[in-house]
Formats: structure tokens, C-alpha cells, sequence
């Protein structure tokens, strides 16, 4: 067996073997256009007709609209609302103390959070990383000594706003790969804005400049693709077919027939019938289609082997509904949620729709868990900052230095949108049974259903004692 090699030392061609790449008597591949292995070289050239694409197909596919909507609804709905439980014992706090400052943190986050539009803005850069592949969140910052309120301001942009045409390799430990600097290692270090910008993730002092969202694939992967970017020529095939399809149904409704005749004449009596349909105001019959105004119950008179034949609907196929079906399955397994959830349609067994809901559930959860990861996490972060330097939070000193420290108090959970219930009363008694078993917590099971424990567990102890007093004062009278 002979090598080639290349000056660099690569292997770069063999003869006298045959190597494996899939194929299963080799020849099937050689029509086949394979892509650059690379996570970002295979769209290095076509990255900006990608998400045009991706953007286009959301702009007129219905399918395409809920597989990023649907999802939202779930994942973030009307604002995901993060509640703190710091650690006391790791942060040197009492109990009470740490209770104390976890409920004023979660207080001043809501607030400060409604005050910048942040929930609603929370839904628009999830959908946008969902539709064109990535999202971005600038934190802009006035440095203005009369001013103290709004200082801080964040403002969504989609992945458009990145010059992605702006690539440079193998100079020095950096390189910018479509629009985004980053290190030897592939760290992000800054993007390249499409009006000529150059900003860094962190200035000098560690603040936060701008954050991206992402949903990754791949290690390595610099830019998002969008989530349905392996269905985007499929879907422009069937809305051709849509098209065609409608087109011709329209053409079947329209064209109710045609007349077989020898000697009789159809049109002339058209155009009685629509002149005494009108009071004789009127012999108009419209020569292309053959159509004409006439009285309910009017009649042709045909002679003997002459007939009228309607138009046979045959549209759509008997195939075009397993089509569309296929279709929605290909997208349901692109995005990673059921047919059923993305339809909104659960035409079978109780089983079934709590099996689809579970699995659209799980995808949710976890797509949640992203955002908050790579956004809410960052945002409350730069927030607490703030509330620090305001004198409304204090912190021990180690804040300052301690990684650790900074997570500690940072703890905590998000409340987001829930499923509603299948059958509420079976579903109910499943929790019950599975806290009174030590299966679940009672905290775990009131964060599934949005509510926080810790915060209602007094609330709910104030209405019991309430109600016990309104029992007694009956007992009573």
C-alpha cells in the first residue's frame, strides 16, 4: 500500500486499499455534496443566507411559527421570575438573615426587572435565538452622576445585528469567526456589529457588555443555526405543493362543468334564463366560463346523446394529508418536540397526551434551563451589582473575590409556566401520594406547579389559623 504525503506530514492520498467512509460497496457517495466537518467552517460563506432563509421560512410557515411559538409559551410565557434561597450557612447568615435578604433580593429583581421590560424582552430573544440561531443582550450603561434611576438599560437585538462576513484566522492567539473574537481555546472574547463596532463580552472592570444566546449542538460551535435550518428546503417543497394544490381546488371549485352536445345550444339558453332572471334588463353571460345569473331551478333542454358533466373533485390526492403529516413528524424531530405538542391537537388516549406533554415538557425544562444559564443568570448578576453600590443589598467582602461566594448568593430557582391538567384529580392524588411517601418534596412538587414553597408556606399557615378562628367563632355561636 502506497501514502502520499503532504510536506505538512498529512496523509493526503493511499493506493492498494480500500478505507471505510460509510458507503457499503463503494460509488454511492460519489454524487453525494458532504460538509465541512467543522462547526462553523461549513457555513462560513453562507451563514447570512442561512438565517435569511431560516427567517423567511418563519415568516411564512405556519409549522415553522409554532415550532419556535408553542415552545416560548412553555419555556418562557409571560416572564420566567427568579425567587433567591441563598445559602446561610455557607455565607456565614443566619437563617432569619438569609431569609430576609433572599426576600428583598427577589423583591428588587422584580421590580428593577418590570422598570427595563426585561419579561417582555426575555420572549423575544429566546424566539429570536430559536428562529435565525443566536440572539444578543447589550447591557448600556449611563455614566451620569445626577442620575440613579434606569442607569442600566438592556436592549435585544438578533443575531442580524453581528457582521457574520467578518472572519479572520491565524492571527496571533486570536481570530474573529462570523463576527465573533475569540481566543486560541475558542473562548468568546467580543463581537463585530454590522455598523463597524468592535464590543468585548466583560470591559476592564468585569461588567457585563453584551451576552449571546445560543442553543449549541456542537463543541466548538461559534454561531446558532436556528432550530429548523435541516428542514428549510423540505418545507419550500410542500408550500409548492400547498400552493399547487390549492390553485387546482380552487380551479375544481370554480369549473362546475362541461356540456357534451351535437345541435343544442347551451349558451342562447343562458342567456334567456339570465334575462328573465333580471326582468329582461339583462342578457349577460360571461363567454369565457359559460356562467350566467339564473333563476333557482332553471333547466337545460338537451337532446337525445348530449349531457352536461360535472367536474369531478379530485383534489387534494389521497397522498396530500400523509404529506403534511410526515412533514410536521420531520419537524417535530428537528426541533426536538412532539407532533402533538406542536399542533396543539391530542386526538387519542389520556396516556398518549400526558406521554406527549411529559416529553415537550422535559425539552421545555431544558431549553429553559439554557436561557437562564446563559442570560438571567448574567443579568441578575450585573443587577445585584447595582443594588449593592445603591446601599440596598450588602454583602459580605468576600463577594468581591470569591467565585463561590458570588454563586452563593446568586441561588435560587425560576418560575416559569406549568402544563395545565390532563385530568386534575388523578394527577392531584399522584402528588399527594408521591410527598406522603418521601418521593417528592412538598417544595418540589409546588415549584411544578409555579409556585414558590418558601415564600407561600406562611401565607398558608396565616389562612389556616384564619380559617381555624372562623371554625371556633362557628363553634361558638
Amino acid at each position: 500500500m502506497t501514502h502520499v504525503i503532504a510536506p505538512d506530514g498529512r496523509i493526503v492520498g493511499l493506493s492498494g486499499s480500500h478505507q471505510y467512509t460509510g458507503e457499503k460497496t463503494g460509488g454511492e457517495f460519489a454524487s453525494w455534496l458532504t460538509h465541512n466537518p467543522d462547526p462553523h467552517e461549513f457555513i462560513r460563506y453562507s451563514y447570512g443566507r442561512l438565517a435569511a432563509c431560516n427567517a423567511t421560512l418563519y415568516n411564512t410557515s405556519a409549522l415553522a411559527r409554532a415550532c419556535v411559538k408553542k415552545p416560548a409559551s412553555y419555556v418562557i410565557g409571560d416572564g420566567l421570575y427568579f425567587r433567591s434561597a441563598i445559602s446561610g450557612d455557607f455565607l456565614g447568615l443566619s437563617k432569619n438573615e438569609a431569609k430576609a435578604w433572599s426576600r428583598k433580593f427577589s423583591e428588587l429583581l422584580h421590580r428593577e426587572k418590570i422598570a427595563l421590560g426585561y419579561y417582555e424582552k426575555q420572549a423575544l430573544l429566546y424566539q429570536e435565538a430559536k428562529i435565525t440561531g443566536d440572539a444578543f443582550l447589550y447591557f448600556l450603561r449611563e455614566e451620569r452622576e445626577d442620575r440613579e434611576i434606569n442607569d442600566l438599560d438592556l436592549v435585544p437585538t438578533g443575531g442580524h445585528d453581528i457582521d457574520w462576513r467578518k472572519s479572520v484566522s491565524g492571527q496571533g492567539s486570536a481570530q474573529v469567526i462570523l463576527g465573533i473574537e475569540v481566543d486560541s481555546f475558542g473562548r468568546r472574547q467580543g463581537v463585530h456589529r454590522t455598523n463597524g463596532k468592535y464590543i468585548s463580552f466583560r470591559d476592564a472592570d468585569g461588567n457585563q457588555n453584551v451576552v449571546q444566546l445560543l442553543f449549541r449542538e456542537r463543541a466548538g460551535q461559534i454561531r446558532g443555526y436556528g432550530c429548523f435550518y435541516s428542514e428549510i428546503a423540505r418545507a419550500k417543497n410542500i408550500d409548492r405543493v400547498w400552493d399547487a394544490t390549492i390553485a387546482r381546488m380552487a380551479q375544481e371549485a370554480i369549473n362546475i362543468g362541461s356540456f357534451t352536445v351535437n345541435s343544442s345550444d347551451p349558451m342562447m339558453q343562458a342567456r334567456r334564463a339570465a334575462k328573465a332572471s333580471t326582468g329582461g334588463e339583462s342578457e349577460h353571460v360571461e363567454e369565457l366560463t359559460g356562467a350566467a345569473q339564473m333563476k333557482p331551478g332553471s333547466m337545460y333542454v338537451l337532446r337525445g346523446g348530449e349531457g352536461l358533466n360535472f367536474t369531478d373533485l379530485k383534489t387534494p390526492s389521497s397522498n396530500f394529508g400523509l404529506a403534511n403529516e410526515w412533514t410536521l413528524k420531520l419537524f417535530s424531530m428537528a426541533v426536538g418536540y412532539p407532533p402533538e405538542f406542536l399542533l396543539g391537537e391530542y386526538s387519542t388516549s389520556y396516556t398518549a397526551h400526558r406521554g406527549a406533554l411529559n416529553d415537550a415538557m422535559k425539552r421545555c425544562l431544558q431549553e429553559r434551563k439554557t436561557v437562564t444559564r446563559i442570560v438571567d443568570d448574567v443579568v441578575n448578576f450585573e443587577l445585584l451589582k447595582k443594588f449593592i453600590d445603591r446601599g440596598e443589598l450588602k454583602v459580605r467582602p468576600q463577594f468581591l473575590t470569591s467565585r463561590a461566594a458570588q454563586k452563593a448568593y446568586l441561588a435560587g430557582t425560576y418560575l416559569g409556566p406549568v402544563p395545565g391538567h390532563v385530568n386534575p384529580l388523578q394527577e392531584i392524588k399522584a402528588d399527594l401520594a408521591a410527598v406522603d411517601g418521601a418521593v417528592r418534596l412538598r417544595s418540589d412538587v409546588a415549584t411544578k406547579y409555579g409556585h414558590d414553597y418558601w415564600a407561600d408556606i406562611e401565607e398558608w399557615h396565616e389562612q389556616q389559623n384564619e380559617f381555624r378562628k372562623g371554625l371556633n367563632r362557628s363553634k361558638d355561636e
